[in-house]
């Protein structure tokens, strides 16, 4: 588009480096000085020819390669002054005269159309055209006035006439011109070696149109070697005129037109040709860049993704300046656009992606763990993989012990009721404590720590769950006791539940179908947790860990070792412990029982039954209900009745689940 096109040109005019202008031109400036001056010739439009016939002459004196003049010698004024002019220039052999040119150019486009030429045709008059070199001017200025390109040539659609620009003209005069033009819609990029007047560091040789006239030069100006074989061309140099452009050489000071001929026949001379990019070259740079940035931006953090966006379009700009230098303007449009755009397309896709995958890990783990946990995979979903992985995790089963009379002697609505009050109680401990709650089966509650945030903890976090949802079974039956009753008319039963913790390597994912998936823990591990709640009923506890949560907890919390046991389905056995107390908050009953039941267990695995017998005994007489030892005591009078064999191993291997 117009807009994408005129910052193309404004940026790609910062890469443009003033180079040196060349020692071969010589302009003879028609300036204030020769218009304005007290000796001067007053203005141009009140010059006869004579003026301009005698400044010719002076300069072919010394020789010239070519002279260029950018006058249009269009009407005839007075016939023997412009006799005179007509004969100076037959006397010269290598002098090119302007006339205008107005081509049609194409306004949707905004490019020439070279082959077509209007019949709006300025030519000089008959006595002048000739004795000469014809060379049209023709000042193309882009929509933001600023003078790039030069049409070297025209071709006559009527006649096939072949027509050259004044640059042209001149620089084929000079030498024969052999260059291969390098043009784009029927124009070249003209390379500016000087500035404008005003901003001038860099200038083209000047001398003013007065000083030739009177053939009298400042003293640091020799004429024999100032225009012997130069390239001199006669203009404009005066606001007067009204023949002055802005250019890519300077922003704020315009360029007069002669001057700006200068430039062009020296482009020419010099083959120093500027060509856009190609539109394959434009297409394979922002391919390349549009998929290295969606890449970058995709894959990396936001520090990387910023330093990229700072990097990338800092080096482009610096490789530009050399591939201008080498001949190419690069695109200085859509290289940047395209940086920008796949940044802000990619960040936008991974905002609303990642936004997405946050509302579905909401969804997933909202229903399972506490809002903390919820809001801390907010911040950081990379430590949650919805997949499945392999995790050390810890299961926490529990179960309502003997809920088949409780539920046959209350209704549907009751036993819901009841249900949801404790269920609602425990999902809080569990919750409280970073629990993830994997399902509801009935009364029972599989919970488990460790996933999907990783705990280091997660050994203690499940025995300090066990022990608090007791604690809270406590206080609710004290609240059931005072409070209306279930939904059918029943009072609230007592109840106690079981529970079985075990710590291992589980694999931890979503599973299901396509429809319904759950993020849940599976593995022998896990089934052994199950097992062990199942098992309390042998031992008439209520908390029972495995050996491997006991060996990471044994320092936080007061235990009891029950059995080695082989659980159905496990050839391995495994020792089990009873879960007490935080340590040290045994109270004195409890302690002076836990050391009673140590000794006495230790003589039953030295297969001392009858001592252990005689221990077990006395320990009930002091806690008859101790489920424990009540087992015990019942072994070892088997044990000692019927010794077992010389390699007895102490195991107890379950029958039912």
């Amino acid at each position: 588009s117009n807009s994408f096109l005129l910052w193309q040109n404004r940026l790609s005019d910062s890469l443009s480096t003033i180079k040196k202008p060349s020692p071969d031109i010589v302009i003879v400036t028609v300036d204030d000085k020769t218009i304005f001056s007290q000796n001067g010739l007053g203005l141009p439009s009140d010059w006869q020819r004579d003026i301009y016939s005698q400044v010719i002459d002076n300069i072919a004196d010394y020789d010239p390669a070519v002279i260029g003049i950018d006058v249009i010698f269009a009407q005839s004024k007075n016939q023997q002054k412009d006799a005179m002019l007509a004969k100076s220039l037959k006397e010269i052999e290598n002098d090119v005269i302007a006339y205008i040119e107005n081509p049609i150019f194409d306004e949707d486009l905004n490019k020439f159309k070279s082959d077509e030429v209007s019949g709006q045709t300025i030519y000089p008059q008959n006595d002048f055209r000739n004795n000469s070199t014809l060379g049209y001017v023709v000042t193309k200025s882009d929509e933001d006035d600023v003078v790039r390109r030069s049409i070297p040539f025209l071709i006559d659609p009527n006649t096939g006439e072949h027509k050259n620009s004044f640059s042209l003209a001149v620089a084929n005069e000079y030498k024969t011109y052999e260059q291969n033009i390098l043009l784009e819609n029927g124009q070249f990029r003209i390379q500016y070696y000087s500035e404008p007047k005003g901003s001038q560091e860099q200038k083209y040789q000047e001398i003013s149109f007065l000083d030739v006239y009177n053939d009298q030069y400042d003293p640091s100006i020799n004429p024999e070697t100032y225009f012997k074989d130069k390239i001199v061309l006669i203009g404009a140099y005066s606001t007067y005129f009204q023949d002055s452009y802005f250019t890519p050489a300077d922003s704020e000071y315009r360029m007069y037109g002669v001057e700006i001929h200068a430039n062009a026949v020296q482009t020419l001379l010099e083959g120093d040709f500027l060509r856009d990019m190609t539109k394959a070259e434009q297409i394979a740079l922002i391919v390349v860049l549009a998929f290295g940035s969606v890449f970058v931006f995709m894959y990396t953090r936001i520090l990387v993704s910023a330093i990229y966006l700072v990097a990338v379009p800092t080096g482009y700009a610096l490789v530009a300046q050399p591939l201008f230098n080498a001949g190419i303007i690069p695109d200085m449009v859509h290289p940047y656009l395209t940086v920008l755009a796949a940044f802000v397309i990619t960040y936008v896709y991974r905002y609303i992606v990642e936004f997405r995958e946050k509302l579905e890990i909401r969804g997933t783990f909202s229903k399972y763990v506490s809002p903390a946990v919820v809001n801390e995979i907010m911040k950081n979903p990379s430590k949650v993989k919805l997949g499945g992985e392999k995790r050390n995790v810890t299961v926490l089963f529990t179960d309502i012990a003997h809920f088949t009379t409780i539920s046959e002697a209350l209704s549907p609505e009751s036993l819901v009721a009841l249900l949801n009050e404790y269920l609602e109680a425990m999902t809080e401990e569990i919750m409280a404590e970073g629990g993830t709650v994997d399902k509801y089966e009935g009364d029972a509650i599989m919970a488990y720590f460790g996933a999907p945030l990783e705990q280091n903890d997660h050994y203690a976090r499940a025995c300090r769950v066990a022990l608090a949802m007791r604690k809270r079974l406590d206080k609710l039956r004290e609240q059931w006791k005072n409070a209306a009753p279930l939904p059918g008319g029943e009072s609230r039963p007592e109840i106690d539940f079981r529970c079985g913790i075990n710590s291992g390597v589980a694999i931890v994912g979503n599973v299901g179908s396509s429809k319904r998936l759950e993020y849940t823990v599976m593995g022998d591990n896990i089934n052994l947790g199950s097992r062990l709640e199942g098992a309390n009923k042998n031992y008439g506890t209520n908390l029972m860990i495995s050996e491997s949560t006991y060996e990471k907890v044994k320092d936080i919390f007061e235990t009891r070792e029950l059995d080695l046991i082989k659980v159905v389905g496990k050839t391995k056995p495994i020792r089990v412990f009873e879960l007490l107390n935080e340590k040290g908050a045994l109270v004195p009953a409890a302690q002076a029982l836990l050391k009673l039941y140590n000794e006495g267990l230790q003589l039953y695995k030295e297969k001392r039954f009858e001592e252990a017998l005689h221990k077990f005994e006395e320990i009930l007489k002091a806690y008859p209900q101790d489920g424990p030892t009540k087992l015990y005591r019942q072994r070892s009078e088997i044990l000692r009745n019927f010794p077992p064999p010389a390699d007895w191993d102490g195991v107890f291997e379950m029958r039912s689940k």
